[in-house]
């Protein structure tokens, strides 16, 4: 969960940085997108179960790279801030 465990060390260090309402909303499903995989990937599954796991797995991480566009988290937030002011 590295986008999660960026943001926390830039809010704990830094407080919240100031986003405009549409880098929130990016920044909250960018979040969101990686807590859901580390949930499903925490999940038990065997059999058919595992490829549904798989595939959910497939589309989250599709997401995931495409919100972010495969950069790290410090140019994502950085750019965030930047379309913010």
């Amino acid at each position: 969960m590295k986008f999660t465990s960026y943001y926390s060390k830039v809010v704990k260090a830094q407080g919240v940085p100031h986003l405009s309402p549409k880098e929130l909303f990016r920044l909250m499903n960018i979040l969101f997108i990686e807590a859901s995989m580390h949930a499903l990937d925490k999940l038990p599954c065997e059999g058919n179960s595992q490829s549904n796991k798989n595939e959910a797995l497939f589309k989250l991480k599709y997401q995931l790279e495409n919100l972010t566009q495969k950069q790290p988290p410090e140019q994502i937030l950085q750019s965030m801030v930047e379309h913010s002011q």
